[in-house]
């Protein structure tokens, strides 16, 4: 299995590297191990993204409203 961050640098074209590691951070640090992270990246539907996977999001060029939905809940915000 890939890394996360070679997962997001293949499906994502959209965010800055800056922000892929910010992303991989986040989630990495909510994850027990790094394959929960990326089957969570690979398999979580969030609601407040249209029901779409984070890899769903990213290949269809929407990887901003990911970054903005774990931003919003890292913050202690809701799904």
């Amino acid at each position: 299995m890939s890394s996360l961050v070679e997962l997001l640098e293949a499906n994502d074209k959209d965010l800055t590297t800056a922000e892929k590691m910010e992303m991989c951070s986040l989630l990495l640090g909510w994850s027990k191990t790094e394959d929960e992270a990326i089957s969570w990246f690979k398999t979580e539907a969030i609601p407040a993204c249209g029901g779409k996977t984070p890899i769903e999001l990213c290949q269809s060029k929407d990887s901003k409203s990911l970054l903005e939905y774990v931003r919003h809940i890292e913050k202690g915000g809701f799904s």
